[in-house]
């Protein structure tokens, strides 16, 4: 090995760990080799006798007769000894001949000794892996070398003990290519000790791409996922092809390395030696649950659970840390720009409920919500603004400047004071119109005024369709189309500005909330009404009352859009949740319910009515007796034929069903078919009888049932989800336009006049190209960060000080100790505990000091009492 580079072999090593007399000939020639040989102690046979030759001339270099070891081995006495041992251990039935062929063999190893050493199995003070590492660095001579031969082989207590002493310095440039293989194979314990020795961590592998593309494609999950090499051999392109989101992309290699090789001890190294630590950790919780979503194999998967919830837990704490170290910051750390986008907004999308919930986010959330406004305002004093918005600077208090900070800012300076609020009665014009903006802007006045925009459109929807719909269109009716078409325009405007630079991501993002599916579908009915109902009476005499029917389901859909409202309150909200739970159960109960329905209803029917003719109403009357069978209407005198009394009806039903078609007709039972009377049969009571019992007493206290536990199992994550909503609806109300609908056109067309404005201005100037985004969004919102992309370098050293405190504190669940202080650690141990049932026996030795002081004073207490009150009985007159 003569370069710093990794070895290409490793040095062989002889192990003996017993053995017979053939043994003892491969040793010898192993010697003559110059093979190390370890010998296990006490393994028996050759081995023993190899050791206590090994002893003896160690006992001869105590004495410092080094030079007369082989004139010893020489000597009859020596080699009785040798003979004796030989004969012990491998019977007395050795010829002479072959004992001095074997002591011949043992005298070559002694000539040897230096490649001899010794690993005692009974002490097991060391690890078998120490002493053969030690044996294979005899063979190696330079230091660079040894150390790359004690990383292969993982032998760190090697490392610490006998190659970084204070004769031995390695250069740093001789230790990158070691601390790649260290971070490319999981040496932990390498990785700590290079950064002891100030080896800088490298933040990615731009020299070593095509090295660390085929590490990242040998993780065992990734190959099994990734049948082929894709075009561009880029880590980057790799991670894409799992659907990992551009903002969590660009991190360094090595962290990135750690946790798709779901290296979690190794990641903690990792952040403890980065900046921008929380970032990192929410980010490695994404890339998780993005690849779990990917990866089929189930063992992978439930690794990949466990390092979700390992990185999650471990994002709470870091937060939770800094919240109780300065809560101001920690809010303005949770919304600063880190590469594509803030911490907050990576955990959202990763779906980090956990994350979300933390009193900093919400807190921020809060803040968010009411702009500029103080937390102060009383609720009457909201509402009276509210409706007379020109007196809110007059009766609200307002933050100032220093302590507000919109939901994406990133660099504005906070202050610690959280309310420092005014309101005064005598302000300038110019305060006076800021504030008027400043009341308009706020989130929750947006709010307030988009719903009371919705009633008011769900007022006058009713009102037409109860009062004026008729097919010549009217005024009201115009007012209700245009206003539907803001709301299509506001929901157009919502696509273009997420965050996604493709429209098909953009409209993937959309779909996936569930209001926005309902906003699609609310849209589509009210169109598909509306291209109804302008269709002459003349052309399609139905198609008028078909859209009647339609719009009357669509007012049902807006109506049920104003559910969505109740998600910001605090109780509410979490109710919301758990409908949404439970109506999943419902859908899995109506299914097996399904099965009993469609069961009884063909049953009843076809003893009661056969030969129906096929039709639509044949499949309705067969249902919906059963499913009204349910709720209570039993239909007594129909199944019990009572509900034909003033009129002939046929005796039997098997009557009639056993007739062809025209004795069908000619005996009568034509006519009880058409007046719907059913047959007199004794076996429909009995049958409706089960099924009610089925379904009344069996399967609605299932659905019971189901729905106590679910109220049990999501009790506790209601809140959590709720608070997930929440963040949600502060985010599309903090980023609508300032007018509600119907108004909003204005918002629409200012913005649109914006945007030609500065597309005119690139064209003609030449600059850089405007994102449609900041085009579309009101001018009193913003998404991204409105002052600096780059994090304040304070606040990043304020960071970096408390993740080290933290990381300090915090050690990984799967991290072992070193071997060498397994019995450190337990005497700690047991020193700890020595310490604290010693304290724990000083203090149940003062409480049972002060109980027995207690209960003496008590029984003189007593005692006292009883004399006092004797006294009183035998001679009173002593109290008076």
């Amino acid at each position: 090995m003569a370069s710093d580079k990794k070895p290409d072999s490793i040095p062989l090593v002889c192990v003996v760990l017993g053995g017979g007399t053939d043994t003892l000939k491969t040793v010898k020639e192993a010697v003559e080799k110059g093979t190390p040989v370890v010998i296990v102690k006490d393994s028996g046979r050759a081995a023993d006798v190899l050791s206590f030759v090994y002893e003896k001339c160690q006992q001869h270099e105590e004495k410092k007769e080094i030079e007369s070891i082989q004139r010893a081995t020489t000597t009859d006495l020596w080699a009785e000894e040798v003979a004796s041992q030989l004969r012990v251990k491998f019977g007395g039935d050795l010829s002479c001949s072959d004992i001095k062929t074997y002591v011949g063999y043992i005298e070559v190893c002694v000539e040897n000794i230096h490649l001899l050493s010794i690993f005692n199995l009974e002490r097991g003070s060391s690890n078998i892996d120490c002493a053969i590492l030690n044996a294979a660095l005899l063979k190696v001579n330079r230091e660079i070398d040894q150390l790359w031969l004690a990383l292969v082989l993982d032998g760190i207590d090697i490392a610490k003990e006998k190659l970084f002493t204070d004769g031995v310095n390695f250069e740093k440039s001789q230790l990158d290519d070691l601390m790649l293989f260290a971070i490319l194979n999981n040496r932990v314990a390498f990785v700590k000790l290079f950064l002891e020795k100030g080896v800088r961590l490298p933040t990615s592998f731009r020299n070593e791409e095509t090295l660390f593309y085929e590490e990242l494609y040998q993780i065992p999950w990734v190959k099994a996922t990734v049948k082929t090499m894709t075009k561009e051999r880029t880590t980057e392109s790799l991670l894409k092809d799992f659907g990992v989101k551009r903002n969590v992309l660009y991190l360094d290699e090595v962290f990135l390395w750690s946790v798709v090789a779901m290296h979690k001890q190794l990641a903690m190294v990792l952040l403890s030696e980065r900046e921008e630590a929380l970032y990192l950790v929410v980010a490695a919780h994404s890339i998780s649950r993005t690849l779990m979503q990917k990866v089929p194999d189930p063992e992978f998967n439930k690794k990949l659970s466990e390092q979700i919830t390992f990185y999650e837990e471990l994002a709470v704490g870091l937060l939770s840390e800094y919240y109780l170290y300065d809560r101001r910051t920690s809010m303005q750390l949770i919304v600063a720009e880190f590469g594509f986008g803030t911490i907050l907004n990576v955990a959202v999308q990763a779906d980090n409920r956990n994350f979300v919930a933390h009193p900093a986010c919400q807190e921020h959330l809060t803040e968010v919500w009411t702009g500029k406004l103080s937390d102060d305002n009383h609720l009457f004093r909201l509402l009276t603004a509210i409706f007379c918005p020109f007196v809110a600077p007059l009766l609200l208090k307002f933050r100032d400047n220093t302590t507000f900070r919109s939901v994406s800012a990133a660099n504005d300076s906070s202050a610690t004071g959280t309310n420092n609020s005014s309101r005064t009665s005598g302000i300038s014009c110019d305060a006076y119109f800021k504030k008027i903006f400043y009341f308009f802007q706020a989130p929750g006045i947006k709010f307030s005024y988009n719903l009371l925009s919705h009633l008011a459109f769900l007022l006058l929807y009713g009102i037409i369709l109860l009062t004026d719909f008729y097919p010549t269109i009217g005024i009201k009716e115009m007012i209700l189309i245009a206003w539907v078409a803001t709301l299509i325009i506001e929901e157009i405007r919502q696509i273009i500005i997420i965050d996604e630079y493709c429209i098909r991501q953009k409209l993937y993002n959309y779909i996936t909330d569930i209001w926005n599916i309902m906003d699609v579908i609310t849209i589509v009915t009210f169109l598909s009404g509306m291209i109804l109902r302008f269709i002459p009476v003349s052309i399609c005499g139905q198609c008028f009352y078909a859209a009647r029917i339609i719009l009357a389901l669509n007012f049902m859909m807006f109506s049920f859009r104003i559910i969505h409202v109740f998600s910001i309150h605090r109780e509410l909200g979490p109710k919301l949740v758990m409908i949404g739970k439970m109506v999943i159960d419902l859908f899995y109960f109506m299914i097996i319910l399904l099965v009993f329905i469609t069961a009884y209803g063909i049953t009843s029917h076809v003893i009661l009515y056969p030969n129906q003719p096929l039709n639509i109403a044949l499949a309705r009357d067969v249902l919906s007796r059963s499913w009204w069978n349910i709720f209570g209407e039993l239909g007594i005198d129909e199944v019990s034929g009572e509900a034909c009394d003033n009129r002939t009806v046929l005796p039997y039903a098997e009557q009639c069903a056993s007739m062809d078609a025209n004795e069908f007709s000619s005996n009568g039972c034509g006519d009880y078919k058409a007046d719907k009377c059913p047959a007199i049969d004794w076996l429909v009571p009995i049958i409706l009888a089960i099924y009610v019992l089925i379904t009344n007493v069996l399967m609605f206290n299932l659905l019971i049932a189901m729905f106590s536990k679910t109220l049990s199992d999501i009790q506790g994550q209601t809140n959590v989800v709720w608070k997930m909503q929440r963040y949600h609806l502060v985010r599309e109300y903090e980023s609508r336009p300032t007018l509600p609908p119907p108004l909003i056109i204005l918002a629409h067309g200012y913005c649109l006049i914006r945007y030609s404005i500065r597309l005119a201005r690139r064209i003609c100037c030449q600059n850089n190209s405007v994102s449609s985004n900041d085009a579309v969004t009101s001018s009193g919102s913003s998404v991204k960060s409105s002052s600096s992309k780059n994090m304040d370098e304070e606040l990043l050293n304020w960071e970096t000080r408390n993740a080290e405190e933290y990381l300090r504190k915090r050690k990984p669940d799967d991290q072992e100790p070193d071997s060498k202080d397994t019995s450190d650690l337990i005497l700690g141990k047991l020193e700890e505990m020595s310490i604290i049932l010693s304290h724990q026996g000083r203090k149940v030795k003062t409480l049972k000091e002060e109980i027995t002081r207690a209960m003496k004073e008590e029984i003189a207490r007593a005692l006292k009492e009883e004399i006092r009150r004797y006294q009183y009985v035998t001679d009173p007159g002593v109290f008076v």
